[in-house]
């Protein structure tokens, strides 16, 4: 299971090399070619480009990436340089052409800062991390990159307020004939999301208090704070609840074809696995903010959207308890999830690539 930032670079790399480009991908800690060739079959002969040490992994060192990317850019002189950072500057010697594409607005960029950058010593280090990566990110992507690229309206509307300008959107792709599934006893919410405070997977808890359904989470605990307060939660209200982290995607398309109703709670900038649970047929719910409820599904025209707990516990009870209401909406999101499909996404990203040539 990949992030959805990573799984769209991966589409763009296999989108290119199925069309006999070469392809070079640079990254602080990319995976190795032989274990992208296990989650992206036939992506070809990538090479992949990182430093000796994971620098992911080491997050005040990130704003240094411009260094490491300018010094591949020498080496292989590439045309076209697509990134999805707004840690780059353009060349003043060469005359290669830059893709931005842009997931969501940078903390460098809103001021924001994560809750455990708050706290103690951390709160020291998160500020020099703000500042570094300040200082060694682009301004505006309009003027240093040749084509900007949004992943959806709502972060497309965030930059036009930020710059003045309207990025194109292209979609993250989801392959929905993967995520199809065989008709078969479905119970249980689940939810699919990192677990840390900005996820609010708390709204989900809290609204199934008391509600006689199972609740399965599924994603990687990036905040185990978070996860040990979810946890004390749980035992409290009594819930039946399981974790799963860091699954692969064998084990999350099992986990949605068994699952009675998806729910999103956090106000995420596009938000990949909705598309794959309705994909899956599962209906889904979600927070009546950010791009899933907007994009996905226009405004509640393809699934359910809350504003509060206490609708979000009315929306799972009644997908819970009447049947053609699930129906309804299992077939409505399973027609919306082909929008999303990786067939558009790659003619997309060729049409983009064929214009700076």
């Amino acid at each position: 299971m990949f992030g959805g930032s990573y799984h769209v670079g991966y589409e763009v790399a296999r989108s290119l090399i199925g069309e006999g480009y070469a392809v070079f991908l640079c990254g602080l800690g990319a995976p190795s070619s032989a274990e992208l060739s296990v989650k992206y079959p036939g992506i070809g002969p990538l090479r992949v480009l990182k430093p000796c040490v994971d620098l992911s992994k080491i997050s005040i060192l990130t704003p240094f990436f411009p260094q490491m990317l300018a010094y591949f850019e020498r080496m292989l002189e590439p045309d076209i340089v697509w990134t999805d950072t707004d840690l780059y500057a353009r060349s003043k010697t060469r005359n290669q052409k830059i893709v931005e594409y842009i997931h969501g607005l940078s903390e460098a960029v809103t001021g924001g800062i994560s809750p455990k950058y708050e706290r103690g010593l951390w709160r020291v280090y998160g500020r020099a991390y703000l500042e570094v990566y300040r200082k060694k990110s682009r301004r505006n992507p309009f003027q240093e990159a040749n084509r900007v690229v949004a992943n959806s309206n709502y972060t497309a509307s965030l930059v036009e307020k930020m710059w003045g300008e309207m990025p194109r959107v292209i979609y993250p792709p989801t392959d929905n004939s993967y995520f199809e599934c065989r008709e078969g006893d479905r119970n249980g919410v689940i939810t699919v999301a990192r677990i840390a405070w900005d996820k609010r997977i708390e709204d989900l808890i809290f609204a199934c208090a008391g509600v006689p359904v199972s609740i399965k989470v599924v994603g990687a605990i990036s905040d185990p704070h978070c996860h040990l307060m979810l946890r004390r939660t749980v035992e409290k209200l009594g819930l039946r609840v399981q974790w799963f982290n860091r699954v692969s995607d064998e084990v999350l398309r099992r986990e949605l074809c068994s699952a009675k109703v998806f729910v999103s709670t956090g106000t995420e900038t596009f938000g990949l696995n909705v598309v794959e649970a309705m994909a899956s047929g599962v209906p889904v719910i979600v927070r009546k903010s950010g791009a899933p409820y907007w994009d996905i599904l226009a405004g509640g025209k393809y699934g359910l959207g809350y504003d509060t707990i206490g609708q979000l516990r009315e929306q799972v009870i009644r997908l819970l308890s009447d049947e053609n209401e699930w129906r309804h909406y299992s077939q409505l999101g399973t027609e919306r999830a082909r929008a999303f499909d990786v067939t558009i996404f790659r003619k997309e990203i060729l049409q983009i690539v064929g214009e700076l040539e």
